[in-house]
């Protein structure tokens, strides 16, 4: 929808190496309060300081990638080049990946605690986060 093919980040490069990209959740405050990938930013922490984030790609989330595509296709429409969107699934490829290799706890709440906790906006997403996620 966004023509973004060029710019997705695979789930897999992420988990693999997740110190080289700046991980941007794009979701609503409701969603990230109960639970992030683990060093999130915002897009207001970007947007007011885009120059802390411009030494090594962005890789913007959301659960399903379609809010994070819209967000990834403003900020690169605002030359912000680096800005990346997650594929594979997104947040749900992201938990359902990390289940799958045995993490029980693969994200946090805001404070840092792991959780298996998930806001999936829709209960029929929800068995796709991956086995032992709520």
């Amino acid at each position: 929808k966004f023509g973004l093919d060029e710019c997705t980040v695979r789930v897999a490069a992420v988990i693999e190496s997740p110190e080289k990209y700046y991980i941007l959740d794009a979701r609503s405050a409701e969603e990230s309060d109960i639970s992030i990938i683990k060093g999130s930013i915002t897009k207001a922490d970007f947007e007011a300081s885009p120059e802390k984030y411009a030494d090594k790609p962005v890789v913007c989330y959301c659960t399903v990638g379609y809010i994070s595509g819209g967000v990834v296709r403003e900020l690169r429409d605002k030359g912000f080049n680096n800005v990346n969107n997650l594929g594979d699934g997104a947040l749900l490829g992201y938990t359902l990946a990390q289940t799958a290799a045995g993490v029980a706890c693969p994200l946090v709440k805001k404070d840092g605690t792991p959780t298996n906790e998930v806001h999936t906006f829709m209960p029929g997403l929800a068995p796709l986060a991956g086995e032992g996620m709520e």
